[in-house]
């Protein structure tokens, strides 16, 4: 009995370390929001209407900045709208690196008449967007209405 145990003591540390190291490390998953309130008008002139979880506007233009960790893969993108007879949206990923022109990675639009709409937002084919955040870039998302719609919001999802 006390043979077996020696034997045990000295191999289940072994193994433990073994199974540490030969472990994958698995990739972290995350999401960010981007609410209604955190957008910015690019023209303080048009008419719009904003609160906590709305955005009502129209013919009107919106950025807000958004920061990933540098690394991450962006997995989906989606924003959710209202849009009444007429009205079309548009949402853009775009990314800029100091003393060049802006880079757009993804965009979308709908112009569906619906309660809520949730928009999956594709990377762009020509030139390829780009769904890794990369050192030394910054990213803002652009919402656009033409004629009157309500931007409820957006979810960025990523893996570190």
């Amino acid at each position: 009995m006390a043979k077996v145990k020696m034997i045990l003591n000295r191999c289940i540390p072994i193994v433990l370390v073994s199974a540490t190291l030969l472990t994958p490390i698995v990739a972290q998953a995350g999401s960010i929001k981007i609410w209604p309130d955190q957008l910015k008008a690019t023209d303080p002139g048009c008419a719009y209407y904003q609160d906590a979880y709305s955005l009502a506007a129209e013919g009107c233009s919106f950025t807000a900045p958004i920061t990933l960790p540098v690394g991450a893969r962006i997995t989906k993108i989606t924003y959710y709208r209202i849009g009444y007879t007429g009205a079309l949206t548009s949402f853009n990923l775009v990314r800029v690196k100091m003393g060049n022109e802006p880079n757009t990675l993804a965009e979308q639009g709908s112009d569906n008449v619906a309660e809520i709409e949730a928009v999956d937002v594709p990377f762009t084919v020509e030139p390829p967007g780009d769904p890794v955040i990369r050192a030394g870039y910054r990213y803002h998302i652009h919402v656009e209405s033409l004629g009157w719609a309500q931007f409820l919001g957006a979810k960025i999802d990523y893996r570190e």
